[in-house]
C-alpha cells in the first residue's frame, strides 16, 4: 500500500467499526516507526478524505482512550501499544502488502550483536535476510556497511 486511503479502501471488506478503522489507520502510520503517533483529528480527516463518512473527533479520542491497543503519546496524539502490535501486524500486514522476513543466522549469528546498537542489529538482520533470499550483491553491500560501522 502506498497511501493511507488505499489501505482504508482495502480494509473496507472486513466490516470493522469506525473505532477499529481509526486504530487500523493508526497502525498503518506506525508500521515503520513504532513510536509514530497521530491525533484523532488528523486520523478523522484522513478517513473522511478516503470517502468514509465524516468522523466525530471526540468519539475517536474517547475510543482511543478506552482501547487497550492504543496509548497516549503526547498531548493530543496516540500511538499503538507495543503489546498490541503483534496482533495488529497479523491482522493487517497482508492487507498492507508487508512481507515479514524470518530472522536467521545464515551469515552472521544475531546473538553476537544482540546487545549492540539498534542500527547494527538491523544491518545484521538485513545481511542475513538478503543472503537467504539470494540477493548476494545486497548481502555483500551489507557486509561492507557492517564492517565500516564497526571500524
Amino acid at each position: 500500500m502506498t497511501t493511507a486511503s488505499e489501505f482504508l479502501h482495502a480494509i473496507l471488506e472486513h466490516g470493522i467499526s469506525n473505532a477499529d478503522r481509526a486504530v487500523a489507520l493508526l497502525w498503518w502510520h506506525g508500521r515503520e516507526d513504532h513510536n509514530a503517533s497521530a491525533t484523532p483529528g488528523r486520523l478523522a480527516e484522513e478517513i473522511s478524505a478516503a470517502g468514509y463518512p465524516r468522523q466525530n473527533v471526540t468519539r475517536v479520542r474517547d475510543a482511543f482512550s478506552r482501547d487497550m491497543r492504543t496509548a497516549k503519546a503526547r498531548k493530543e496524539a496516540f500511538r499503538i501499544r507495543i503489546g498490541a502490535r503483534a496482533e495488529l501486524d497479523a491482522k493487517y500486514d497482508a492487507i498492507a502488502g508487508v512481507k515479514r522476513v524470518r530472522r536467521s543466522n545464515s551469515v552472521l549469528p544475531t546473538e553476537l550483536f544482540a546487545k549492540s546498537k539498534g542500527y547494527i542489529e538491523r544491518v545484521v538482520a538485513q545481511l542475513n535476510a538478503s543472503y537467504d533470499h539470494g540477493l548476494y550483491d545486497c548481502c555483500s553491500v551489507m557486509c561492507r556497511r557492517l564492517a565500516e560501522t564497526l571500524i
